[in-house]
């Protein structure tokens, strides 16, 4: 299927990538480790991971394989944070790892440890 929509600008900083594994989450990283330390994410940790969780609480029953890799974004309103999802890409080393590593000796398995990885310096 390919799905149409209206464009919508993104800032840099609010796209995450996502790790689910076993319909757990297991791991979320900033999208593109490349661009350094982005402010808007080590000044809003807790609001960000908790907005992606509520994205993750929701999709949960609706995704359709175990392993799966969720890209979304984040956008700011004056009531807070709010995830949304961009897409699905499969749980595998051809998938990037962001800030976590994938180890071929696991069988595609990597360091994900459920934590929130984002450059902080």
């Amino acid at each position: 299927h390919v799905f149409v929509r209206e464009w919508v600008p993104i800032e840099r900083w609010a796209e995450l990538r996502c790790f689910v594994q076993g319909r757990r989450l297991v791991g979320v990283s900033q999208y593109d480790p490349g661009l350094g330390p982005l402010p808007e994410l080590i000044e809003n940790e807790a609001e960000i991971a908790a907005c992606v969780q509520d994205l993750f609480d929701d999709a949960r029953p609706l995704l359709p394989l175990d392993d799966i890799v969720l890209d979304l974004f984040v956008e700011r309103s004056s009531d807070g944070f709010t995830a949304r999802l961009l897409e699905l890409n499969p749980f595998s080393p051809s998938t990037g790892a962001g800030l976590f590593r994938w180890d071929l000796s696991l069988a595609g398995a990597g360091d994900f440890d459920g934590s929130f990885r984002f450059r902080r310096s």
